[in-house]
């Protein structure tokens, strides 16, 4: 490479005003030594919540086989069954709902009672699925590991605790139950959900425990056509087409442009939440109708049967990921408490 003489090369570096036009100008770069022009970046999501390569709600875009990290050959992947035997105690690891930090933002009673809700051994014993797949780093890390490795054995056992969970399912549902209504005090997060816009926090903390059952009972589901979890199957699944359902009740609309597999388990999946909507007050029936539609467009009218019906508006809150897909593009993406971890795919 020629560099130019060095009165040019100054008169360049101040501004090149002051100039004389009789400098030598710099010779051209020969044709081999051309700088190679740099790729433009792989378009993502504005702002997508991400951990390490993990997209925690996959683009519509991304539809290609999953690679990796790491790794130029697809690994093998083996679902494992569900155990024949339910867990009777917390999994290890076990991962944390809400384990990022607490938002500042939060009023301190709202700060006081979440922190110790996360001490409270009830809670931690009844481990909310739901909250798992919204509000927790240490969930990610672990479905991370399981893409990564191919070794879904962890994540088996664990949704195999969540759905049957200690001491039992009944006064899981009694507690988390309760909890909703305590969240929504004045002495708690009352002054929180009721600020606008909403608290994304306190806001993803009520609809997890208000999903509490829905999502409890969705772990469980088995497919009919392979015996597997139904999560593990769209967890692992090369495009991220089913996966995508199982954000739609924390409010992440499904794509209009998705593509299904018309699966078992995707009817399974979208049937329960219709059957759970009308006792669900956290759960956003525009959103479960619109995405049952989608579905049924591709699958047929026939696959999902059951029609949900909207709870009164009273009782429904603007969904939360519109409030944050708002937020995180003009805030840095920084939100304190609530990243979005939940229904993921690796990067494509």
């Amino acid at each position: 490479m020629r560099i130019p003489p060095l009165p040019l090369l100054l008169c360049t570096m101040v501004g090149g005003a002051a100039c004389s036009s009789d400098i030598e100008p710099p010779l051209p770069l020969p044709p081999e030594e051309s700088p190679t022009p740099t790729p433009p970046p792989t378009p993502t999501l504005p702002c997508s919540p991400i951990f390490d390569d993990i997209v925690i709600f996959p683009s519509p875009s991304s539809r290609s086989r999953r690679t990796p990290r790491n790794v130029t050959d697809t690994i093998d992947v083996t679902i494992p069954s569900p155990p024949t035997t339910t867990p009777v105690s917390l999994p290890f690891p076990t991962p944390t709902p809400l384990d990022l930090s607490i938002s500042p933002k939060l009023t301190t009673n709202c700060i006081s009672y979440l922190t110790n809700l996360l001490s409270t051994p009830l809670f931690l014993s009844c481990l909310p699925f739901s909250l798992l797949l919204t509000t927790s780093t240490s969930y990610a890390t672990l479905l991370a590991t399981a893409i990564s490795t191919g070794d879904y054995t962890d994540l088996n056992i664990l949704l195999s605790y969540v759905a049957s969970p200690q001491p039992n399912t009944t006064q899981c549902q009694t507690y988390m139950d309760s909890l909703v209504g305590e969240l929504g005090n004045k002495g708690q997060c009352g002054s929180d959900l009721a600020k606008t816009p909403i608290d994304p926090v306190a806001e993803e903390t009520r609809v997890g425990l208000g999903n509490y059952k829905v999502m409890r009972e969705a772990a469980g589901l088995v497919s009919q056509e392979s015996g597997k979890y139904c999560y593990l199957e769209a967890v692992s699944n090369q495009t991220p087409d089913d996966l995508y359902l199982w954000s739609v009740p924390a409010g992440i609309p499904l794509p209009s442009t998705t593509t299904p597999t018309c699966s078992k388990c995707s009817e399974q999946l979208l049937n329960l939440y219709m059957l759970n909507l009308a006792s669900n007050s956290t759960m956003n029936a525009t959103i479960i109708n619109n995405a049952v539609n989608t579905v049924n467009s591709k699958c047929g009218s026939a696959f999902v049967t059951y029609q949900a019906e909207a709870v009164s508006a009273a009782k429904r809150r603007v969904s939360v990921s519109v409030y944050m897909a708002s937020t995180l593009a003009g805030s840095g993406c920084v939100l304190g408490l609530v990243v979005l971890v939940a229904v993921l795919s690796l990067a494509f």
